[in-house]
C-alpha cells in the first residue's frame, strides 16, 4: 500500500510540474504576441480647421486676417509684455469683421466646423461692428508652433478654442472642450455677425 502512495504522490507531483511548465510556455508567448481578444480602438481624431493667415506688423501687437470658406475676421493679440495685463498670464485681444460681405460666411465656416447650426440672425444686424474684447493665453511652443488659448466670453456665456500658429499663411483651430461648440459659435455670431444688441 505504501509503494502505491509514493507513486501516486509522484506521478501528482509530475502532473504538477509538467501543468507548471505549460503554464510559463504560454505566459511566455503571450508576452512575445500581441493580444487580440481586445476590440481595435482607433485613435481619437483630432477635430480641427485649417485657416488662410495673413500677418501684418503692428506696434504692440500681433495682427493676422484668417479667412475660410468665403467668410474672413480679423483678430488682434496685444503684446502680453506691453498691455500690462497679462499678470494672470491672460492678455487683451481683439476679433472684428472689417468686410461687411464676409462676416456671416466666417462664423457659418466655424459652425459648420462644430457641428453646430449657427444662431439665427438678428433681423437687424449692425451695419458696422465694433470690436469685440477676449483674451489670449501662450500654452505652449513646440517646434517653432506656438499654441495659443482664445478665451471668448459673452453674458452667461464661455468659450475658448486653441490657434496653432508658425506665424505663416495658415494657421489651425483646435478645439479645447467640445461642450463648448455652441457657446462658441453664439459668442462669434454676436462678435462678427449680428453685433451686441442694444
Amino acid at each position: 500500500m505504501s509503494i502505491l502512495i509514493h507513486v501516486a504522490v509522484h506521478v501528482a507531483r509530475a502532473i504538477a510540474e509538467q501543468r507548471k511548465r505549460a503554464a510559463e510556455a504560454a505566459a511566455a508567448r503571450a508576452t512575445r504576441r500581441p493580444r487580440h481578444d481586445a476590440p481595435f480602438q482607433p485613435a481619437p481624431r483630432e477635430r480641427a480647421l485649417f485657416l488662410d493667415a495673413k500677418w501684418e506688423p503692428a506696434d504692440g501687437a500681433s495682427v493676422v486676417r484668417l479667412s475660410v470658406r468665403g467668410g474672413q475676421a480679423w483678430l488682434v493679440l496685444c503684446d502680453a509684455e506691453s498691455d500690462g495685463t497679462s499678470t494672470d498670464g491672460w492678455s487683451d485681444a481683439v476679433i472684428e469683421a472689417r468686410d461687411r460681405a464676409r462676416r456671416a460666411a466666417f462664423v457659418k465656416a466655424i459652425a459648420a466646423w462644430l457641428d453646430v447650426p449657427a444662431p439665427v440672425p438678428a433681423p437687424t444686424p449692425a451695419a458696422e461692428l465694433a470690436p469685440f474684447a477676449l483674451r489670449w493665453s501662450r500654452v505652449e511652443e513646440v517646434d517653432g508652433v506656438e499654441r495659443l488659448a482664445l478665451r471668448f466670453e459673452w453674458k452667461d456665456r464661455t468659450a475658448e478654442v486653441l490657434l496653432h500658429s508658425r506665424k505663416g499663411p495658415m494657421v489651425k483651430l483646435a478645439e479645447k472642450d467640445p461642450a463648448m461648440r455652441a457657446d462658441l459659435v453664439a459668442i462669434l455670431a454676436v462678435a462678427l455677425r449680428d453685433g451686441a444688441p442694444r
